[in-house]
């Protein structure tokens, strides 16, 4: 709430909170607010005022009068975060035009949209001991963006399939599925039985919203 709303200064602040109480204080019948409801924003703004007085000016005052400015705020922040949050965010009598006139920036309704993936994973695999292989992602060298995420953007995960021994023709055909928000996956296989067989795997991109990306072709690790 505060890196959104409240200002980081203490002049802005204080700005900001002389505009704040001002305007519930004018608007308290049409918006709902009680006298009990305003009556401990507006001991809490004495306080602040007060203190911020003795403390505004950086040359001329003393350690003292500094931590009860900040103690001031501290207590004046901790009620006004929730009453922003319940009283105006969450006011069915206030429209977007009363919130700006309280200092306080609307919530942004319109979502951002999410594609569905459109690129295949780049998938490597290789043993990280004798029993468990690590199977890295990452986005196609060429990919948009590809130096500075290690998904594609709106991408929740990748998701593998795979089967040991016989080739499959498809990925319906692999019996064992992961998938992992973070590179690289790791699986314990039983080296001993299986030394030798090819690990055969398909891969794909989900999103936030669970929509699929195209599968990479079939590939194939030596275990």
């Amino acid at each position: 709430m505060r890196n959104n709303v409240i200002p980081l200064s203490d002049a802005a602040f204080d700005a900001f909170q002389k505009n704040f109480i001002t305007q519930i204080t004018t608007n308290s019948a049409l918006w709902g607010f009680t006298p009990a409801m305003l009556a401990v924003l507006t001991a809490l703004q004495t306080a602040w005022d007060s203190a911020w007085l003795a403390a505004s000016n950086k040359f001329n005052r003393t350690r003292t009068q500094i931590v009860a400015k900040d103690l001031a705020r501290q207590l004046y922040v901790n009620a006004l975060r929730p009453f922003i949050k319940y009283n105006i965010y969450g006011n069915a009598l206030m429209t977007n035009v009363d919130r700006i006139a309280c200092g306080v920036k609307p919530h942004d309704t319109v979502r951002t949209p999410v594609p569905v993936p459109g690129t295949m994973p780049l998938i490597s695999i290789s043993y990280n001991n004798a029993n468990q292989v690590k199977l890295r992602f990452k986005q196609q060298p060429d990919a948009s963006g590809s130096s500075l995420r290690g998904k594609p953007f709106g991408v929740s995960r990748c998701q593998i399939v795979y089967i040991i021994g016989t080739q499959p023709t498809s990925p319906a055909q692999c019996n064992n599925l992961q998938e992992s928000g973070r590179s690289p996956i790791t699986g314990n296989i039983d080296s001993a039985a299986l030394r030798g067989q090819r690990l055969w795997y398909y891969a794909r991109w989900v999103n936030t919203r669970n929509e699929y990306g195209p599968w990479t072709p079939l590939d194939s690790f030596l275990l």
